[in-house]
């Protein structure tokens, strides 16, 4: 994943994109946003699920807030997508 750096190019052209919303696609992305923000704290609360997992090593689906979350310790990456089933996967260097 990678950040955006402060003053760099994203930034500004996140800006410019956050000047041409109008106040119906603004509240959109607000109402959007805040919903990203209690799914992820639904996943949180389960960390010690989550931990218990990873220290077993196995590989392991779960479902947390309606999300398919695959969690596979051996795998060397930190997670991808998984459009199709609506969630996504969680690799070894998540945690």
């Amino acid at each position: 994943m990678q950040l955006l750096t402060p003053g760099g190019e994203e930034e500004a052209l996140a800006e410019e994109v956050e000047e041409g919303l109008n106040a119906a696609e603004a509240a959109n992305l607000l109402r959007i946003e805040a919903s990203i923000i209690e799914e992820a704290k639904t996943i949180f609360k389960n960390s010690e699920v989550l931990d218990h997992i990873f220290s077993s090593g196995k590989a392991t689906e779960l479902e947390i807030g309606g999300r398919t979350i695959l969690i596979e310790p051996e795998l060397l990456f930190s997670g991808m997508t998984l459009f199709e089933e609506n969630g996504f996967v969680l690799g070894k260097s998540s945690v």
